[in-house]
């Protein structure tokens, strides 16, 4: 249910990564906006940890009701 969102984070976390990596290296770079940048890797980074969290209770919490074992 989570999978497509956190594969979505995941890539938005690596392009955030480069894109501070590139603006660390740039001297010229708005020292704003790459705070900017870090804060939303933070974010993107949080709601990773949530979805992985919740894609792992759904896989190894629930209980399907239908499986007539």
């Amino acid at each position: 249910m989570y999978k497509q969102r956190i594969a979505k984070l995941q890539r938005r976390a690596i392009d955030l990564d480069k894109e501070i990596l590139a603006a660390e290296r740039d001297s010229n770079f708005n020292k704003d906006a790459l705070k900017a940048m870090l804060i939303d890797r933070n974010d993107v980074y949080s709601d990773l940890r949530k979805y992985i969290k919740l894609q792992w209770d759904e896989d190894h919490e629930s209980v399907n009701f239908e499986d007539d074992r």
